[in-house]
């Protein structure tokens, strides 16, 4: 069983943000390159709370938007998750508390997979210039509610006796 508590809401307030990026690429390049889904979940909501607060105001490293920032072809997954074929995952329902689990991974996993889907929107389409600040504020707000969708999930599987990556994902 996972020891990684996942931090409240009050935690993540008084995280710092020294030597953290300082722009939404640089950001969300940091999110799709790390492999623990709790620290991407972190990072989101660092950069969600830094954009909203102006410490970065900057979509990229350079007031050059034309310069392409190209995001990993796959990100990074957690070390522990094991992804299966489809047909190869059990049925389930509700009813059982393994049930349950089984239904919470799999929508953790989902989760996990639309942060980085948002990050990969954003920075992917960075270099486009005639989009509007509000484009990447969208993604960026997406990206939040999928890390708060994933935090919610995976304190519930810990209250279950289990964690995201316990089980196989598709």
């Amino acid at each position: 069983m996972s020891t990684t508590k996942v931090p409240s809401p009050e935690q993540l307030a008084q995280l710092s943000l020294k030597e953290l990026p300082d722009n939404l690429c640089d950001f969300g390049y940091k999110v799709l390159t790390t492999n623990d889904t709790i620290e991407k979940a972190i990072l989101t909501q660092q950069a969600f709370k830094a954009w909203n607060s102006g410490q970065i105001t900057k979509i990229t490293a350079t007031s050059n938007r034309k310069e392409r920032i190209e995001p990993p072809l796959i990100p990074a997954r957690p070390k522990n998750l094991q992804t299966v074929a489809p047909k190869d995952v059990p049925k389930r329902g509700a009813g059982s508390v393994q049930n349950r689990v089984a239904l919470l991974h799999s929508i953790s996993h989902m989760e996990s997979y639309a942060i980085d889907l948002s990050w990969d929107i954003l920075v992917r389409f960075a270099c486009l210039d005639f989009l509007p600040v509000e484009y990447f504020e969208d993604w960026l707000r997406v990206a939040d509610d999928e890390a708060r969708h994933f935090f919610w999930l995976e304190n519930r599987l810990m209250e279950l006796g289990s964690f995201y990556g316990d089980l196989p994902g598709k």
